[in-house]
């Protein structure tokens, strides 16, 4: 199995970053893996497995043997990337599936999916809590 190098140094270099830096990263990493993006979806568990594996703390997880605060945590942080591409319509929700979006299958195929990801995602107005 390949060895995937890490992004960010550790899970606390991820919770500091930038939302919109992590989840672009994210982004490209769990969708670029699919091999049919006209059908392409993923569920809970490999995104987070993504996540893990961009800050480096994947042997730090508890997937099925219960939950740590660190997997908590990390699972909040996916959410979190999740609905940040909910706002840029790069992916969306339905069912128990995250679905990819023309806007996402753009996006990936273009010449530098990290930044075109990134722009997309910094380019959403954020509504005001309250």
């Amino acid at each position: 199995m390949e060895r995937i190098e890490p992004v960010f140094d550790g899970f606390a270099e991820v919770e500091a970053a930038e939302p919109a830096v992590v989840a672009a990263h994210l982004f490209v990493r769990s969708f670029s893996a699919l091999t049919n993006k006209s059908e392409a979806r993923l569920k809970r568990y490999p995104i987070l497995k993504h996540l893990s594996q961009l800050g480096g703390f994947e042997a730090e997880l508890r997937f099925f043997r219960g939950s740590d605060v660190k997997t908590l945590a990390a699972e909040r942080l996916t959410l979190e990337c999740v609905l940040l591409w909910e706002n840029a319509a790069l992916a969306a929700r339905w069912n128990e599936d995250l679905w990819l979006l023309r806007a996402g299958q753009d996006a990936l195929s273009s010449g530098d999916p990290f930044e075109t990801t990134l722009g997309a995602l910094r380019h959403v107005p954020r509504q005001p809590l309250g």
